[in-house]
């Protein structure tokens, strides 16, 4: 049986049996709690889960059995036993009770003789359960396959593969993916055992939702997981595991008013048909180690032209090789510092542009005009308005970038502030304009296709100027 002493709670409104209880299963060895009232018996659940729970009738008279009922609503959780103190029962209340949950029942004034021997019965029912759970390939702490179950299923898949692969010139592929949280151990340490373990599940709970395609999983022990996907490539599983990373970095796990947010590393290796199973797991082990020597939240391949091929079709990395210019909506006018703000106002209008770049007599941008500068220069009252120029209004701390800067430069700005137009320039004359929108508008959902040059052509239309266009005389 399990070396470690059975967790016993106690949750009864009465303080005097909450005192005598404790000390008596205390003398027994038992590592006992008390809880006076159902708030404080949900938290003792909380923070470190109970193997049995000695629940008297005076709680449950108050509460009904909602309480008991509550205690084993999670499928990842092991089940605790719950004994309910009574005085006296009727039929109807004993089929009530076992329907709530209710194991055992024992008869107040209570029996210490009755209650170790009920202790002890209840002790074996809890070991006997482990033990069918480990035999059937159940890890008992989080309801996955066990880590003895996953290396049986491994080896059945990897003949499975073998079978596939004869006189086949492309063997079917086997993948393993060994992946666990990174800092994780920094939730028991801070917040308890019961934290880490309510975390877990409920990250276990959500693999479902984050797998791309659904693989067979297993607990290897703590944090770590491993997945086995059969037919996949080792590039096609970094790729999955890739997918997972992002999806389980954006998610925020919560847990007695704290709020919690994860990375992860993973390894993968693909099986190469002729070695040990163990052999198979343990280069995925050994990748996984790789990953968190190189900064964690990785996917690190024991093939280096996998990792290679994961990397370059990273979401993160599907522009990497994009410039300013692939994404610019073209700039066919601009102002002169001379010209006045009334043909400013009507160009701005005319086209629809988010700014217009101001230049000086060779051509190089030297400001900008926005409706902000029309706006302002709409409510002068000065009899001279119409003959206010360019160079009196524009905004010369304008955003600029040169055609050829990365997209990531752009979109850096956007983070900063999403409502600046940033103009671009080639050799400091301007060449095209960037705006938040305009980047929106070229593609829904944005995708690494976004960017392809007729998408962006045509969605600056509203840019042009066309040919019947003519500046307003001064």
């Amino acid at each position: 049986m399990n070396s470690q002493p059975l967790r016993v709670l106690i949750a009864a409104d009465d303080r005097s049996l909450l005192r005598d209880l404790s000390r008596f299963l205390t003398m027994f060895g038992y590592d006992v709690q008390q809880a006076a009232g159902v708030g404080r018996a949900m938290a003792a659940m909380e923070r470190e889960r109970a193997d049995i729970i000695l629940v008297d009738e005076s709680l449950t008279a108050r509460v009904g059995l909602d309480f008991c009922r509550s205690i084993n609503r999670h499928p990842h959780e092991p089940a605790a036993a719950l004994i309910w103190l009574v005085e006296s029962l009727e039929a109807d209340e004993v089929a009530d009770a076992l329907a709530a949950g209710v194991e055992d029942f024992l008869a107040r004034p209570i029996d210490r003789g009755e209650l170790l021997a009920r202790l002890r019965a209840a002790g074996r029912m809890l070991e006997y359960e482990r033990r069918a759970r480990e035999q059937s390939g159940i890890d008992p702490n989080t309801g996955l396959l066990s880590r003895s179950a996953f290396f049986d299923l491994a080896e059945r898949e990897a003949a499975v593969s073998l079978r596939r692969s004869n006189g086949h010139r492309h063997p079917a592929p086997l993948t393993c993916v060994v992946f666990d949280l990174d800092f994780f151990s920094r939730v028991r340490r801070v917040h308890g055992p019961e934290a880490e373990r309510r975390i877990l599940a409920a990250a276990i709970d959500k693999l479902p939702e984050w797998c791309a395609t659904p693989a067979e999983i297993a607990c290897l022990g703590g944090d770590r997981f491993a997945a086995l996907l059969p037919q996949f490539s080792e590039a096609e599983a970094a790729d999955w595991s890739d997918q997972l990373r992002l999806r389980l970095r954006d998610t925020e796990f919560r847990y007695d008013r704290h709020a919690f947010t994860f990375t992860a590393s993973f390894g993968v290796a693909q099986h190469d048909q002729v070695e040990l199973i163990e052999d198979f797991v343990a280069r995925a082990e050994q990748a996984l180690e790789t990953a968190k020597e190189s900064g964690r939240d990785f996917v690190c391949c024991s093939d280096p032209e996998a990792e290679d091929w994961v990397e370059e079709n990273s979401p993160e990395n599907w522009f990497h090789d994009t410039l300013a210019r692939d994404v610019m909506i073209a700039c066919p006018v601009w102002l002169h510092e001379d010209d006045t703000m009334a043909q400013a106002a009507a160009l701005l209008k005319q086209t629809g542009a988010p700014i217009l770049p101001v230049v000086n007599k060779d051509q190089r941008l030297v400001g900008g005009i926005s409706e902000k500068e029309v706006a302002e220069f709409q409510r002068l009252s000065s009899p001279r308005r119409d003959q206010r120029l360019v160079v009196d209004s524009m905004e010369v701390c304008i955003h600029r970038e040169s055609e050829r800067a990365p997209f990531t430069a752009l979109m850096d700005r956007f983070a900063a502030d999403p409502s600046v137009s940033v103009i671009l320039v080639q050799n400091q004359k301007p060449v095209g304009i960037v705006t938040l929108g305009a980047l929106a508008a070229l593609s829904t959902p944005l995708d690494q296709n976004s960017f392809a040059s007729q998408t962006y052509e045509a969605s600056s239309q509203f840019l042009r100027v066309s040919e019947e266009f003519s500046l307003p005389s001064a």
